[in-house]
């Protein structure tokens, strides 16, 4: 059996309570919904995309494009670095450059995943496993038309939930971005933690694909740290400063797969907690959040997600199990 260990790093992850553990009964994955991505190839790859086309929840801009570094005049731009940033709205994209994101605000669920460099032999995009809220592209190769991909989770008001992905193309000469595929994967919640953490699962090929949510204080502004997680051998590790993470798990070949995913969530306000002028609620923009996400402090919740099967039972089960690790701490 193969193990990956998943650390996850989510310093104002939201609610509290105790620790939720998974039903006592669990689908088998081959009752979990299915879905699939399609493979983005390198051959569609457009040899150029123009100004004007554009794809939502794809905002394009350059960093050293505003009257301040027009000022410096070509050449001491020519010297800066020449890259592109993506963000999910135009909002996003000024908060994130301009540092005037209200205390207290919540930062987007969508998340952007970079693709790996191709090697001579690849026909296809590969990504990364990094999941963020922005992202950065450098150009590279000699084009200036390179992959973008980005993911959200959504859920309906019953509970009813969503992975939607998009694929596209940008231009990083003219920003121009041409959709090449966008896709809804549904998804079944198979265990809810405390605060709002959620587990999702979806069938995917030979593979169990899992996507764990971060409640809405996660992505509170300024104090959102985001996600980090790597393999337990620790060959691997990636970050995420977005809404959720995702990761396969095989369901084949009379093998299991499992996963360790550890979350720093923060705990309700002690009864009485001072919130006035000076405190560190209203020092930090706390106070511009609902009173149940002013937390302070957090303790860490460890997830163990498994698949299992046997050759006279190749249907694979998934578990998952939810426990608190060591003592609450303060987050300031």
């Amino acid at each position: 059996m193969s193990a990956r260990a998943v650390l996850i790093v989510a310093l104002l992850a939201g609610s509290a309570g105790t620790a939720g553990a998974a039903p006592p009964s669990l689908p088998r994955v081959s009752s979990l919904p299915a879905g699939d991505i399609p493979a983005l190839h390198l051959r569609a790859r457009p040899a150029g995309i123009g100004a004007g086309e554009r794809v939502a929840g794809f905002w394009v801009s350059r960093p050293y494009a505003g009257p301040a570094y027009r000022q410096l005049g070509a050449r001491a731009l020519r010297n800066l670095p020449q890259y592109v940033m993506i963000h999910a709205s135009e909002a996003a994209a000024t908060a994130a450059t301009s540092g005037r994101t209200p205390p207290g605000a919540l930062r987007d669920t969508t998340c952007f995943i970079g693709h790996q460099s191709p090697g001579t032999a690849t026909t296809v995009v590969e990504w990364g496993s990094s999941f963020t809220g922005s992202a950065s592209l450098h150009p590279h190769e000699g084009k200036d038309v390179h992959p973008v991909r980005s993911e959200q989770v959504v859920v309906d008001p019953d509970g009813t939930a969503r992975l939607h992905v998009v694929q596209a193309w940008l231009d990083a000469r003219t920003l121009g971005v041409r959709l090449a595929s966008r896709t809804t994967l549904p998804l079944s919640q198979v265990a809810a933690g405390p605060r709002g953490l959620h587990v999702y699962a979806v069938r995917r090929g030979g593979e169990v694909e899992i996507v764990v949510t971060t409640p809405p204080a996660a992505r509170a502004q300024p104090l959102s740290l985001g996600l980090q997680f790597q393999q337990a051998n620790g060959s691997f590790g990636a970050q995420s400063q977005c809404g959720h993470v995702r990761f396969a798990l095989r369901t084949k070949g009379g093998d299991g797969d499992t996963a360790t995913v550890q979350a720093d969530i923060p705990l309700p306000p002690r009864q009485g907690e001072r919130r006035g002028e000076g405190s560190v609620i209203e020092l930090f923009g706390l106070d511009k959040l609902p009173p149940e996400h002013q937390s302070t402090r957090a303790r860490q919740l460890r997830i163990g997600v498994s698949t299992s099967s046997t050759s006279r039972d190749p249907d694979a089960l998934l578990s998952v199990a939810m426990g608190w690790v060591g003592k609450e701490r303060n987050l300031f």
